[in-house]
């Protein structure tokens, strides 16, 4: 329900269209639904929202953390061809 990317404003889609598809959201309404029929608490619903923040959190870390990919990873070799060959060059 948000921008294509996190700097995105949104601004070609209508605060109304917006909350349009909130209401649609799937997950929310199958959560309530859950909740109504007595299978799911709201508190774990907590508990899965915080698990899965954790999750996330850790694994951002973690690639944060990971050195950036080099020609030997990224197959630069194998996307453009060698320079002096209609490539270009690096």
């Amino acid at each position: 329900m948000a921008g294509h990317w996190m700097a995105d404003p949104g601004v070609y889609r209508s605060k109304e269209e917006v909350e349009e598809w909130k209401r649609k959201d799937p997950i929310r309404r199958l959560q309530e639904k859950l909740i109504t029929l007595g299978v799911l608490k709201e508190e774990k619903v907590e508990e899965i929202r915080k698990s899965a923040e954790e999750d996330v959190a850790i694994a951002k870390k973690e690639a944060e953390g990971d050195p950036l990919p080099g020609e030997e990873v990224l197959g630069i070799d194998d996307i453009f061809a060698p320079a002096g060959e209609g490539g270009a060059s690096r």
